[in-house]
């Protein structure tokens, strides 16, 4: 069998709501209201909780503590927060601006380089167009020849 103590389950209210005298908390606010009977004030989706006076003995100095506490907290934590906001931008920023100083001679947009190192490209690429020149140097030759005897024939 539970014992069930009125003073210590408080009965919930809306604003505009018919109440009894007494003392209410609005749960919105965070505010205790002393209430003559009548209707509470507020709109509907405001909420009290009919608080019983030793429970507001009790319930006021906590809230008044929490709030003493918290207070200081909530403003250093905001200017830790805005400050390193201001932080990161602007380290964001300086990258930002070192990026476009590297520089990127052969880049070029659209073009992945998957395919390993530029300047090994480049030594073959001079390689092949020797070999090529060399070819052509042959055909030319071959060509020259080839016109001679049709001159000469």
């Amino acid at each position: 069998m539970s014992v069930r103590l009125k003073w210590l389950t408080p009965a919930q209210h809306r604003g505009g709501q018919p109440s009894g005298p007494g003392i209410y908390l609005n749960l919105h606010e965070w505010e205790f209201t002393k209430h003559f009977g009548g209707t509470l004030p507020g709109a509907g989706a405001d909420r009290y909780l009919k608080v019983p006076g030793p429970m507001v003995l009790v319930l006021g100095p906590v809230m008044g503590g929490f709030y003493v506490l918290l207070v200081p907290v909530v403003g250093v934590a905001t200017a830790l927060y805005v400050l390193g906001r201001w932080a990161g931008r602007a380290v964001q920023a300086m990258g930002r601006d070192a990026i476009v100083l590297i520089p990127f001679p052969n880049w070029v947009p659209g073009r992945a380089y998957l395919t390993g190192l530029q300047s090994k490209r480049k030594k073959d690429a001079k390689q092949d167009t020797g070999q090529l020149d060399a070819e052509l140097k042959k055909l030319a030759e071959e060509i020259e020849k080839k016109r001679k005897k049709e001159r000469t024939g």
